[in-house]
């Protein structure tokens, strides 16, 4: 290890470098075999840390050190700290054992290392792994976004074993619960057994007693507090080791508090479990599940409520839930037809307690992350709408010769339906002849399984087709009959200037949903073949921010390029982006290409994506060459050594590497196989950020020229992430248990 330092120790000998030791050390890796013995693991962290950091002289400026944390969240209280100190500059290096101690999460560390430590001119080392980003000689920084993949694919499967272990247990019926609700409590000498609370189940049969006589919650709550009854919270903490981290809590009852008793059915005898769960493993934030899903063991333990009290109890809360929503809700006459570009349903929120506005629900839970600020009144949108209508509704009715498919057509069709009818009812015969053969050994197992195969196979070709064929003639036959009855809504809608309570019944007839894209709104009709009479959709827009979309083409560059001092020498060099093995064409062109063979959706989805900006990155690159080379003498041409390139090409930009040597597609990687292809793709976007990273050390002196090709290097650093995603996503889909039907014996 002491090699890697001595190295460039002359280099690093000029340089202060104020030292932060960060130590982590989650409840997972304390239960892995590496760690078993080692109760004092983090302090052996800082230990072996300490004595590099004293042979080579630094100051250690703090101590940072995180027990008990995932490494797949950076929410950790002494991470923020070091943050904070590296943004009042009291350090420049910051050291850890390894990387996953950094943390496990592949994008967030990569980001750290990539992006945001060196924005901030700090240098990371993680000492077992051999990486530090102040030594560009140093290869092993090249493995950093590898190591970090690694990292986080043994964060998941950690996560996936607790997973099915608790989930293991409460199928069992053993109580998982850390804590136990009022009222109740577990036995001391069995964990997994719930007794009665006797101090406090005369509590919970008071609130249900009051609730059942009339009493609201609100009521309920005074009544308590005047007792002077502890809260489930107060109770807890009197009679348990738990911490409560709200150090502002009142200790009041209050109808929250009364809400959850009267709703729990756990009084009733039953434990429910798995309620809730994590988003997923790098994710804290929890999602109810499903009720179907929640395990339930009934007549678990002694009931403090019977059945009936807690039925009835549930039909009052549920009449005055009721009640409440139809009083206090507002009618808006679009709701539930107006979505955003992103996809997200469109809410309504009240401005200054007055006018509705239109807003983006994700917008509104995650913020400008996930989606832009769409803001629109509900009075603009009406009106948006109308007029998007009576635009479209005239152009309809003024079309004269309006086609229908005719009834040959859908006799055709029809005819067709039987065949493909006849023709599956053969292949089910076939499958089950294929059963039987099976079962009285008549076929090999081998061959049962390729000719079942088969037939299933066709089987669903066949029932595409007849699904195809089905929609068609349902469209068809909805739209013929349907005609006149159309005309006269459409004539109706003519008469308004905007949607009201008269017209909103005619405007739900025709309208399927309204899509807001920024200023502009797009209709789409719930008959479908209106779609050729109504051409009114606006093409899709950019968010306006870089890394919203993968990239959207608006007849602009992706980043602006001004390049005001032309340098052919550079021109040369850059080119090799334009049209060398490593470049953006050859990217495009092999991810355009890989994406067809993908057996995963997303990976596909994925593919596609990069593969077009890739064709925006090249026309990037297209333009540094133009802009390099525009208005450049023929002396200052041959110098930069491009007078051959001048002779065959002109000022064109045409693809080939800095060598000299024209594009060529053999250095394309398709092999057919979805692992080994991404595999290749994120050599080849590692390849690239490396490329561009030598390409900004040779633009040292043209900051008009680095400014680009450092966003250029970053989106490959992007890509590098969402390739890690497509191959995890692949693995995961690979791996899946096929069943066959000869597997159930």
């Amino acid at each position: 290890m002491q090699e890697l330092y001595n190295n460039y120790f002359n280099i690093a000998s000029k340089q202060i470098w104020k030292v932060a030791i960060y130590a982590r050390l989650s409840r997972e890796d304390e239960k892995d075999e590496k760690y078993k013995g080692q109760s004092e693991s983090i302090e052996n962290q800082i230990k072996y840390l300490k004595s590099i950091i004293t042979t080579k002289g630094w100051v250690l400026v703090d101590i940072y050190k995180d027990d008990g944390y995932t490494g797949t969240n950076f929410d950790r209280p002494d991470f923020k700290r070091m943050l904070d100190d590296i943004d009042n500059g009291k350090i420049n290096l910051v050291i850890t054992k390894d990387l996953s101690r950094l943390g496990r999460d592949y994008i967030e560390t990569g980001r750290y290392i990539e992006k945001i430590f060196p924005s901030k001119n700090i240098r990371y080392i993680a000492v077992n792994d051999n990486i530090d980003t102040f030594d560009k000689r140093n290869s092993n920084n090249d493995m950093t976004p590898f190591k970090a993949i690694i990292n986080d694919m043994y964060a998941k499967d950690t996560s996936n074993k607790v997973r099915s272990t608790i989930l293991t247990k409460a199928i069992a019926g053993e109580c998982i619960k850390a804590f136990l609700p009022y009222g109740y409590k577990k036995d001391q000498t069995n964990k997994n057994k719930i007794l009665v609370d006797e101090n406090v189940a005369k509590n919970v049969k008071l609130v249900f007693d009051l609730y059942k006589s009339g009493k609201s919650k609100t009521e309920i709550a005074k009544e308590l507090n005047k007792l002077e009854i502890s809260t489930p919270l107060k109770y807890k903490q009197e009679t348990t080791n738990y911490y409560n981290p709200n150090s502002n809590a009142t200790y009041k009852w209050n109808s929250t508090v009364i809400n959850k008793i009267l709703r729990n059915p756990i009084y009733t005898g039953d434990l429910v479990q798995l309620q809730y769960n994590k988003v997923n493993y790098k994710i804290k934030k929890i999602k109810k599940v499903p009720e179907e899903e929640q395990i339930v063991i009934l007549n678990n333990h002694e009931a403090i409520i019977d059945r009936n009290t807690f039925n009835t109890v549930q039909e009052m809360l549920n009449k005055q839930t009721n009640e409440w929503n139809y009083s206090n809700r507002k009618n808006h006459l679009l709701t539930g037809l107006v979505f955003c570009k992103c996809g997200s349903r469109i809410t309504y929120n009240k401005n200054h307690g007055k006018v509705f506005r239109c807003v983006c629900s994700s917008y509104k839970k995650y913020g400008n992350k996930f989606c832009s600020n769409i803001h629109l009144k509900e009075a603009e949108l009406l009106q948006m709408v109308a007029s998007s209508l009576k635009k479209n509704v005239n152009t309809y009715l003024n079309l004269k010769d309006l086609k229908y498919p005719s009834i040959v057509e859908k006799d055709n069709r029809t005819q067709e339906l039987a065949k493909l009818y006849k023709e599956k009812e053969k292949i089910n015969k076939t499958i089950t002849n294929l059963y039987e053969d099976k079962i009285s050994s008549n076929i090999s197992l081998e061959t049962f399984k390729i000719l079942i195969k088969k037939y299933e196979k066709h089987k669903k070709e066949i029932d595409m087709k007849i699904s195809t064929i089905s929609k068609s003639n349902k469209n068809t036959q909805e739209l013929k009959l349907n005609q006149s009855q159309l005309e006269n809504v459409m004539k109706q809608l003519l008469k308004f200037d905007t949607i009201n309570e008269e017209n909103k019944s005619l405007v739900l007839k025709l309208i399927d949903k309204i899509i807001i894209d920024d200023d502009k709104i797009n209709i789409k009709y719930k008959f479908n073949n209106l779609e050729l009479w109504f051409p009114h959709k606006e093409p899709r827009v950019a968010l306006g921010r870089r890394n919203e979309l993968m990239w959207t083409y608006n007849k602009t560059l992706q980043y602006p390029i001004n390049i005001k001092c032309p340098d052919p020498r550079l021109a040369k060099v850059i080119i090799s982006q334009y049209g060398g093995p490593d470049g953006e064409l050859a990217a495009s062109l092999r991810y355009l290409s890989q994406r067809f063979g993908m057996p995963d959706q997303n990976a596909k989805a994925i593919l596609n994506d990069i593969g077009t900006e890739e064709l925006a990155h090249l026309e990037m690159v297209g333009t540094i060459v133009h802009q390099l080379t525009r208005g450049a003498s023929i002396e200052e041409i041959e110098k930069a050594g491009l007078g051959p390139y001048y002779t065959d090409h002109g000022v064109d930009v045409y693809p080939q590497s800095a060598a000299g040597v024209p594009f060529d597609a053999t250095c394309l990687a398709c092999k057919g196989d979805p692992i080994a292809n991404l595999q290749e793709d994120l050599a080849a976007e590692q390849k690239a950020r490396a490329t561009y990273e030598k390409l900004i050390d040779l633009c040292r002196d043209n900051p008009d020229v680095i400014d680009p090709l450092r966003y250029l290097r970053e989106r490959e650093v992007v890509h590098f992430q969402r390739f890690g995603e497509a191959l995890r996503g692949v693995q995961d889909k690979l791996a899946e248990k096929k069943f066959y039907m000869n597997d159930c014996k």
